[in-house]
């Protein structure tokens, strides 16, 4: 049963703070948890979690401000749980950021912010609505009202973030895959598939590909492409609502072809990206950038730019697959942009965001996207830029080519002194500075 905490506008006659000193008060109001508790805390919304919770009689919930506070604070001070909960029974500053004046006591039993997290995520699983992502946006808003935070000109970039998977070969992928489906089995398939898997089941994939030469690897991918060939024609029907079958029917599909009535190996240099990493992370991706492999997904983060605000707040977080393209993220997060931000005007992005269907929204929604480069290869052409004798601006190149242009001053320096050129729709070359 859902009920609201509002215990922590009752201080007690003998909390804790009470027992400080004058210094010791005057610390605690200037620290980062004396705002956390202010600013984050107070102001969550937990009637927005409701809907998680039965509305018959009952034991009510947790408080969900102080489970929602306490998975925030985990993440800003990266915390592993242990840690967290090391804070939240000692450390005074923890407790008074969550709203708990005193040391008595726990605040919550481990299990239940695990179990707190199963039901917002599979809310999320049956609506498609994220309840920790609406206490950022509600958080957010308030705070950009609340400071006066202009939203006008905005900047956004991209992250890889790792995901804490095992390293994987592509043969103890397989193996890995196939002794997990192995262990679900029932009685009955267990003896009749128990010569054929055997020689895995005895033990790990990885003490299995310890003995494998590196010339046995086709052969060996080989005799496993044939024996999920046949798991999969021969259980499919059976274990077709078994989470662990649809992760071997996944790799079988990413990793073997079926020709003639024949299963073939797919060659490793036409796998994607979006195969299968690990069976404990069935979403993160693979992705090269700048001579570094990564395995997970891409963190995409914009925030307030304008030079008059005294400080600047994120305002949307998104989180993809590593292998998709910058340019596109841009594309499907502007219009939730536009929504929480409606006077976004000036967006600044690096050269990976400029795309045809960025350039659709922002010509729609009078957004001016500035890039610090143009995509693509480096010209090795040098650029000239001269006026004429009547104030006319022209550029050229050194190959002859010379087109008009025109200059457009931008508000209140966001510029920072640099000088970028765009191709406007009258094929002018628009050149913008913050002089």
């Amino acid at each position: 049963m859902f009920k609201k905490n509002e215990s922590y506008k009752q201080y007690g006659l003998f909390g804790v703070t009470d027992s400080l000193s004058d210094s010791q008060r005057s610390m605690m109001k200037t620290s980062i948890e004396h705002s956390f508790f202010v600013n984050i805390f107070s102001k969550i919304k937990e009637k927005d979690f409701d809907v998680l919770y039965s509305t018959k009689k009952s034991r009510p919930n947790v408080p969900v401000n102080q489970l929602v506070g306490a998975l925030i604070l985990k993440n800003l001070y990266n915390w592993t749980y242990q840690q967290l909960f090391m804070n939240l029974n000692f450390n005074l500053l923890t407790r008074h950021a969550l709203g708990v004046q005193s040391l008595g006591g726990s605040i919550f039993a481990e299990a239940s912010i695990f179990n707190f997290q199963n039901k917002v995520i599979e809310y999320y699983i049956q609506t498609g609505k994220d309840l920790l992502t609406e206490v950022f946006d509600s958080l957010t808003s308030a705070q950009l009202k609340e400071f006066g935070i202009k939203t006008d000109i905005q900047r956004g970039d991209s992250f890889l973030l790792g995901s804490n998977i095992f390293d994987y070969t592509r043969l103890q992928l397989l193996i890995e895959v196939l002794l997990r489906f192995s262990r679900i089995l029932d009685d009955e398939d267990k003896e009749t598939y128990l010569k054929l898997l055997s020689v895995y089941t005895r033990q790990t994939a990885g003490q299995y590909i310890y003995k494998i030469e590196k010339d046995d690897l086709p052969k060996e991918i080989k005799q496993l492409a044939e024996i999920y060939h046949k798991l999969y024609v021969q259980l499919g029907e059976k274990y077709k609502n078994v989470a662990v079958f649809s992760i071997l029917k996944r790799v079988y599909n990413e990793h073997f072809v079926v020709a003639e009535n024949k299963v073939e190996v797919i060659p490793s240099n036409e796998l994607h990206s979006a195969i299968l990493l690990s069976p404990d992370d069935t979403e993160a991706t693979f992705r090269h950038k700048r001579g570094t492999n990564s395995k997970g997904y891409n963190g995409h983060i914009s925030e307030t730019a304008n030079p008059g605000n005294k400080f600047n707040l994120i305002t949307d977080v998104a989180v993809n697959p590593n292998n998709e393209d910058d340019a596109k993220i841009l594309a499907c997060r502007l219009p939730s942009m536009i929504e929480k931000t409606p006077d976004l005007s000036e967006y600044h992005a690096d050269g990976n965001y400029g795309s045809p269907a960025v350039d659709v929204i922002t010509k729609n929604d009078t957004i001016m996207l500035v890039q610090t480069a143009v995509r693509g290869r480096k010209s090795q052409t040098k650029i000239k830029i001269d006026m004429d004798e009547v104030g006319d601006l022209w550029v050229s190149c050194s190959q002859g080519q010379r087109v008009k242009g025109e200059i457009t001053t931008h508000k209140e320096g966001a510029r920072m002194g640099k000088l970028f050129l765009m191709m406007n729709d009258a094929n002018y070359v628009h050149i913008s500075t913050n002089a």
